[in-house]
C-alpha cells in the first residue's frame, strides 16, 4: 500500500517526465498546475485508516478564507505543535478550532462565508490523520 507521501513522490518523478515530453512551456505549467491540485488534494483527504499513521503527529493550523482554492492554505499554515499521541493532538485541534471559530453561528456559514480556520493532524508521511471542522459538523460549538 502506498502512502500519501510515496504517492506525492510518483507525481514529482512524473513531473519530471511531462517536463521532458512538454511540447511547450504552456503544457508544463498546466501538467505542474493539475499536479498540484492532485497533491493538494490528497494531503485534504483526511486518513482514518490508524494502521497506516506514521508517527509523530502535527498539528497545523490552517486560514480557511478562499479554502475552494486551496492557495491561501499553502500560503497561510502554521505548524502548531508535535505530539507522539494522538488523542494529545486531537484535543489541542479541537481547542484550537474553537478558540478560532466561536464566533461564528455554524459550519455552514463559516463555508459560505469561505472563511474561519480549520485545524488538521497530520502524520510523518504528510497523510491527514484528523481535521477538526469534522467534530462540529452536526453539533457547532456550544451548542
Amino acid at each position: 500500500m502506498y502512502s500519501d507521501l510515496d504517492r506525492v513522490i510518483n507525481w514529482v518523478d512524473e513531473l519530471i517526465i511531462i517536463k521532458i515530453k512538454a511540447k511547450s512551456e504552456l503544457d508544463f505549467v498546466l501538467s505542474v498546475t493539475i499536479c498540484y491540485h492532485v497533491i493538494i488534494n490528497v494531503s485534504m483527504k483526511i486518513n482514518k485508516d490508524s494502521a497506516t499513521h506514521k508517527l509523530p503527529y502535527t498539528v497545523v493550523l490552517l486560514d480557511a478564507t478562499d479554502a475552494f482554492y486551496y492557495a491561501d492554505i499553502m500560503e497561510n499554515m502554521e505548524s502548531v505543535d508535535i505530539f507522539e499521541d494522538l488523542e494529545k493532538a486531537k484535543a489541542l485541534a479541537d481547542a484550537l478550532f474553537v478558540v478560532k471559530n466561536y464566533k461564528w453561528e455554524s459550519l455552514e456559514d463559516m463555508n459560505e462565508a469561505d472563511g474561519g480556520y480549520d485545524v488538521r493532524i497530520y502524520d510523518k508521511n504528510l497523510s491527514c490523520v484528523y481535521a477538526a471542522h469534522e467534530k462540529f459538523k452536526d453539533k457547532w460549538i456550544g451548542s
